[in-house]
């Protein structure tokens, strides 16, 4: 079984131990991640963006707070000065 194949069914396991907060089992099992197609590109090519909310910009700036991946750092700047966000979905 492959190594992502065995972690999402660890994922869906432990459902349970985290709610709906995938990111908390990450955290706690200190998994490695990395964006997909999360960059300043792709969000200043989708189709169709919207304004950011408050609620937007408050959690862009308490992330930018944290140590991020170069990618992200550069999006959530990016966001904040153009005041847009988009849609993963928006790329298929």
């Amino acid at each position: 079984m492959g190594r992502l194949r065995r972690t999402v069914l660890q994922v869906h396991a432990t459902a349970g131990q985290c709610g709906r907060d995938p990111w908390r089992f990450i955290a706690i099992k200190r998994l490695a991640w990395e964006p997909w197609c999360m960059d300043v590109r792709t969000l200043a090519a989708l189709p169709g963006t919207r304004p950011l909310e408050s609620s937007d910009r408050e959690r862009l700036q308490r992330l930018r707070q944290r140590p991020l991946p170069a990618d992200l750092g550069e999006l959530a700047e990016w966001m904040l000065a153009h005041n847009r966000k988009g849609e993963q979905e928006g790329i298929l």
